[in-house]
């Protein structure tokens, strides 16, 4: 595949199954391709720029005493950061070290859509 179809075209092998390439494009550069959202930079080589969700991009948008800050998803924390979301003083947590358990795994300080807050999450995706 030659990847031309879209914005800075990467071709990305199979190592594994069918061997199949497929290729992957960004989707944004800047902020200001995002329509008011932020633009994540890829994690990996394999991973496009992408918009982010959320309601702010810097610590502005959110008003006196609030600021603003990345979230990894609430229910699949290890999939990286998803958006930008503003902190209230009525979220549950602030960081992470405010999701600490004792003797158990930490959790991560999400926010989450379903309350509209930030909350401690524990959710990790497993695959089948």
């Amino acid at each position: 595949a030659d990847c031309t179809e879209g914005d800075n075209g990467r071709c990305m092998v199979s190592v594994v199954g069918a061997h199949v390439n497929s290729c992957s494009y960004d989707k944004c550069f800047t902020d200001a391709a995002c329509g008011g959202k932020a633009c994540i930079c890829r994690e990996s080589a394999s991973l496009p720029n992408s918009c982010a969700e959320g309601n702010c991009t810097v610590d502005a948008d959110c008003g006196v005493g609030r600021f603003c800050s990345p979230s990894v998803s609430f229910q699949a924390t290890n999939f990286g950061v998803t958006g930008y979301w503003c902190h209230e003083a009525s979220d549950a947590c602030v960081d992470d070290a405010d999701c600490q358990k004792q003797g158990a795994d930490s959790g991560v300080c999400a926010y989450d859509p379903k309350t509209t807050h930030w909350a401690c999450s524990h959710e990790a995706f497993l695959p089948p």
